[in-house]
């Protein structure tokens, strides 16, 4: 008797360290308090510039080159833009240009933003995504040709699509949570230019304007009741920027160039998202040999 009161005692406990276990375990997966939790987002992306380019074809050849954001000093952010944004201070491009007929070439363009030089545009809470690079790729088309023996006029369009890298910080404000979480977005870009210039046979001034959107953050710090999952809406294709400015080109051979330009971008959606200071850049052109006797060019 003794024996089965022992085990019976013996039950009782083990059942009840087995309820208030369950009883536990039931609280934890059926508690239903909600939560706050503070969102703090970032994304890095490259600056609106224009693409390196004097207005003029050529049959086939390579153009890299380098873009830099002149600042004396970290950009601006205007009152009550959004936040939560990291630029490229220097953006470096490539493009691939094949000339079909006498005045149309094909573009493969392709830049590349490094974040390790890019600037905080404040206020960012958020840290840098850990994704060091911003990098977009895709095609375009360009045409060019002489309006007399020394002026001549170009255009050109892209469609490229950027792969934004962005960083969402998540922390419980009413609990023990935290988490960070990182991803590239992809986003479209596209982008149109026209340019004039003067040819003086080995080398060449011109100028000209660049329409394209540049890819930002939506949203900076936001307080809610839920995780948002990342990618997600707060990376968007932007405001509209219209950049002006010229350069010149200077030929170094029959396969070689040398080009330099300054262009200014300015926001055509409104109120400023971002204060830029001039983009300077420089770029070296790999190219098939070029005519300079403009009476026997064809393109």
């Amino acid at each position: 008797m003794k024996q089965d009161t022992g085990v019976m005692s013996y039950l009782i406990i083990a059942s009840g360290f087995a309820l208030g276990f369950l009883a536990q375990g039931c609280a934890v997966l059926t508690d239903a308090t909600p939560h706050s939790y503070l969102i703090r987002r970032s994304a890095l992306v490259n600056p609106p510039a224009p693409p390196l380019w004097s207005g003029r074809i050529n049959a086939f050849g390579m153009t890299m080159g380098d873009s830099t954001v002149v600042w004396s000093r970290p950009p601006e952010r205007a009152e009550g833009a959004r936040s939560g944004l990291y630029v490229s201070r220097t953006k470096l491009d490539s493009t691939l240009h094949v000339r079909f007929g006498k005045h149309v070439a094909v573009w493969i363009p392709f830049s590349y933003g490094p974040s390790a030089y890019s600037f905080n545009t404040a206020p960012c809470p958020a840290h840098r995504p850990s994704e060091s690079y911003f990098e977009a790729g895709g095609i375009g088309f360009a045409a060019s040709g002489h309006l007399s023996p020394h002026w001549y006029l170009g255009g050109s369009g892209e469609a490229q699509l950027a792969f934004v890298p962005a960083r969402m910080e998540v922390t419980c404000l009413d609990c023990s949570y935290r988490s960070t979480d990182s991803a590239r977005v992809v986003v479209f870009v596209g982008r149109l230019s026209l340019v004039a210039g003067y040819d003086f046979g080995s080398w060449r001034l011109f100028g000209g304007a660049t329409v394209q959107n540049q890819p930002t953050n939506n949203k900076d710090t936001t307080v809610v009741s839920y995780i948002p999952p990342i990618p997600n809406s707060s990376i968007g294709t932007g405001d509209t920027y219209a950049a002006f400015g010229g350069g010149v080109e200077v030929d170094m051979g029959s396969r070689f160039s040398l080009l330099a330009q300054v262009y200014q971008p300015f926001n055509l959606a409104g109120p400023e998202d971002l204060v830029y200071g001039p983009i300077a850049a420089i770029a070296f052109d790999l190219h098939a040999p070029r005519i300079h006797n403009r009476s026997k060019e064809t393109n």
